[in-house]
């Protein structure tokens, strides 16, 4: 018996922790979406993965995803697009982080980026020029060298819709997480016009970022809203030899922009949000057609930030109302269990029109709805429920009304956001679902260990249960 539960021991602690080996692949139409370009593991950098895929044709544009092998975690969202450079080369990095605080986007997932091909320029196009199919030199980006791309340009007052995109060619743009998703767009507000914005795109590091020009001139050089000591950190760091800089933020020290919330999206004209204090806002809007669902964000009113990601689908109720919750996060998470837990939350009232469902790989991603996952209705906006996941193995999945793929919440409540995972352990395990339409957030968990989505058991923990076990059938045998 002894000799037995030493080589179960040794077994389990042999075997590997989650359903992937731990390594990052670049997958993509260049390469079949298979495994075949690992990406390494920066030394000096403990976030950052890069690979190299050669043997292209040159300037051949390609989708891909940065993922796992066994696809539990991929990014960016939705599918990227990529050329491949005049060798034949695509040079992809991952920075495996998903909070970010250095004013870039995305500030809230994984950023994906490539080297730049140098194929093409870049371009900004949105409502403000009529989302023009031809190139317009009006707003053609500046190579700034390493893949930076830059626009610096006044527009009239109003609130807009943009995306970065190759010159003349919506084949290929840059949505919120670097996906290339024509139809995700970003938003930019303009207070007054002639306000002057700059636009960032910087390819390797996957990000992208708006900064308003006049916010340099209160000493922001940040751009967060305020003039304090994070502005000198900043103006140590980029700028210690100008002077004037220095004086400018001296003289402005404590000067804090007047920013606002904004709902924006397509139920008509924008509306601020109403202050109710303690990080909580909500906004009605009204006149609208009762059951439709309507694509809805939370812009700040300097455009430096919207929330969710991606728009989310909200329908409007029986009067025609949509009552909108905000919550704005005030330290670095919600730490409460539920998701999304770094960043706002955008809620609702329940419109009441519809049920909800849970969906994933798990059911087959069914095309019409599953009455075996609708979840049930708990009141107050909280639909719940708790199935049995036949096969061990990890699944995506998201919540969907049931049966129409029109109106779904991804893993930061937008409609348009990658999908949720998570992992079961043993065949039979039970897990529950839960959705809080009211407070913007989701969650699933496994009630008898209490691991949330995402996570898995460490082999300690299996050792450790099997020991416990173990010791009761020996104490039962003496």
């Amino acid at each position: 018996m002894k000799r037995f539960l030493a080589l179960v021991i040794l077994a389990l602690f042999a075997s590997p922790a989650a359903a992937n080996d731990g390594l990052w692949y670049a997958k993509g139409e260049f390469n079949g979406w298979t495994t075949a370009n690992p990406m390494t593991h920066d030394p000096l950098n403990s976030i950052h993965w890069s690979t190299t895929v050669t043997g292209l044709f040159d300037n051949t544009a390609s989708e891909f995803k940065l993922a796992r092998d066994d696809w539990s975690e991929s990014a960016p969202g939705g599918n990227g697009k990529v050329t491949s450079n005049a060798a034949g080369e695509i040079t992809f990095n991952m920075w495996d982080q998903q909070t970010w605080s250095d004013g870039w986007f995305p500030n809230n997932a994984r950023r994906v980026g490539y080297s730049d091909p140098l194929e093409y320029g870049w371009e900004v196009v949105g409502s403000f020029n009529g989302w023009p199919g031809a190139d317009d030199p009006n707003y053609n980006m500046t190579a700034m060298g390493n893949g930076v791309y830059s626009l610096t340009a006044p527009f009239n007052a109003g609130l807009y819709d943009f995306k970065f995109r190759k010159q003349g060619d919506f084949g290929i743009n840059q949505s919120y997480d670097f996906s290339n998703n024509p139809n995700n767009t970003n938003s930019l507000a303009v207070g007054t016009t002639g306000d002057t914005y700059k636009f960032d795109l910087d390819l390797p590091n996957g990000r992208w970022r708006v900064t308003p020009v006049s916010i340099f001139q209160h000493g922001d050089f940040n751009g967060d809203g305020v003039t304090n000591s994070a502005d000198y950190v900043w103006w140590r760091k980029n700028n210690s030899g100008n002077a004037a800089k220095y004086t400018e933020w001296r003289n402005n020290y404590g000067y804090q922009a007047n920013l606002t919330w904004i709902a924006h999206g397509t139920f008509g004209s924008d509306v601020t949000l109403t202050d109710g204090g303690g990080g909580n806002y909500t906004a009605s809007l009204t006149g609208l057609t009762p059951g439709t669902g309507y694509d809805v964000q939370v812009l700040r009113s300097d455009a430096s930030s919207h929330f969710p990601g991606s728009p989310a689908k909200i329908t409007a109720d029986a009067s025609g109302n949509i009552n909108l919750k905000f919550y704005q996060l005030t330290g670095t998470s919600w730490n409460d269990g539920w998701s999304p837990d770094t960043t706002n939350r955008v809620g609702y009232v329940d419109p009441q029109q519809f049920g909800w469902e849970v969906i994933g790989a798990f059911n087959g991603w069914p095309g019409t709805d599953d009455p075996n996952y609708n979840l049930a209705a708990q009141g107050n906006g909280v639909y719940s429920g708790s199935f049995l996941m036949p096969t061990a193995g990890t699944y995506d999945f998201k919540f969907r009304k049931q049966g129409d793929w029109g109106t779904s919440i991804g893993p930061d409540f937008g409609n348009s956001a990658g999908n949720n995972t998570f992992t079961v352990a043993a065949d039979g395990d039970r897990w529950n679902f839960e959705i809080d339409l009211l407070h913007g957030k989701w969650r699933a968990y496994h009630p008898a260990s209490g691991l949330s989505a995402g996570e898995v058991p460490e082999p300690a923990s299996f050792v450790l249960a099997f020991l416990g076990f173990a010791f009761v059938r020996l104490a039962r045998r003496r």
